[in-house]
């Protein structure tokens, strides 16, 4: 199945997140790994959007519009293709029994305060804007929220080593979804203006982090400190929804009779 939409002020909030503290992720999936000071991290994501108009191309009347969250992490498939991980994908109740439907994703209820719809940026104030201080928040057992405004420059720590990590990781057509009790299901999308759509610079003050807390089993403190964060006018997509074969995981060697001999003997 296809499906189409437009998403609209994508917030974007980034972390590194240290290696060693990041939640595993299901087979074929492998962190996309950067060296920083010296040590190991990946990156995680949470995106804000309002899905406009979400219609599959065999029923392009059937429309629907709705704020989502989805949180995300870094990594390579099977094939070595850069791709994003989505452990929780959240909408407003009202949509979910539909969204589940249409979209087959393992969408969650949540409840949802966004902004209103984000003013133009008068480019003569080189990407600063009179528009104030704006409140996300999203809560389902816990809570997400922030607020942001935007930046000249964003708080982005200029030490990692691209000239712009938003673009980068926003340049990938790969998802994956958790499917049953350990698989996943793939997502192909379309959106070849996603890496190059003009991203405003967003300074971010997190005010509660619960909810990032429990889903990567981080504690609360490195959340309350993102990379950076930008705000995307509009993007449009287009996805393919498709199974992927579950991958079990490889069975255990059977000892030979020296091994098991040697074994025996240690022991």
């Amino acid at each position: 199945m296809r499906l189409a939409t437009v998403a609209r002020d994508c917030l974007y909030v980034h972390w590194l997140l240290p290696r060693a503290l990041a939640p595993s992720l299901p087979a074929p999936l492998r962190y996309e790994v950067h060296a920083h000071g010296g040590a190991p991290y990946v990156f995680a994501s949470a995106q804000w959007f309002q899905v406009d108009s979400l219609h599959a191309s065999t029923m392009p009347l059937l429309r629907a519009s709705y704020p989502q969250l989805n949180l995300r992490l870094y990594a390579f498939d099977d094939d070595g293709v850069p791709s994003v991980y989505f452990p929780r994908l959240l909408v407003p109740l009202w949509i979910t029994p539909a969204a589940r439907l249409l979209a087959r994703q393992p969408l969650e209820a949540a409840h949802f305060r966004v902004p209103a719809p984000t003013p133009s940026v008068d480019p003569a104030l080189d990407g600063a804007s009179s528009m104030a201080p704006r409140r996300w928040l999203v809560r389902r057992a816990e809570t997400l929220s922030l607020i942001a405004a935007p930046a000249v420059r964003g708080n982005f720590d200029r030490a990692v080593p691209w000239v712009d990590p938003t673009r980068h990781l926003r340049r990938r057509i790969r998802g994956y979804v958790p499917w049953g009790a350990s698989g996943v299901r793939a997502i192909r999308t379309w959106h070849p203006s996603a890496a190059s759509a003009p991203a405003q610079p967003m300074d971010v003050e997190m005010t509660c982090v619960d909810l990032l807390a429990s889903t990567f089993g981080v504690d609360d403190s490195l959340w309350l400190h993102p990379h950076g964060a930008c705000l995307c006018a509009e993007i449009p997509v287009a996805f393919d929804l498709m199974r992927l074969p579950r991958v079990a995981p490889a069975p255990a060697p059977t000892p030979t009779p020296a091994a098991a001999s040697r074994t025996g003997a240690s022991a």
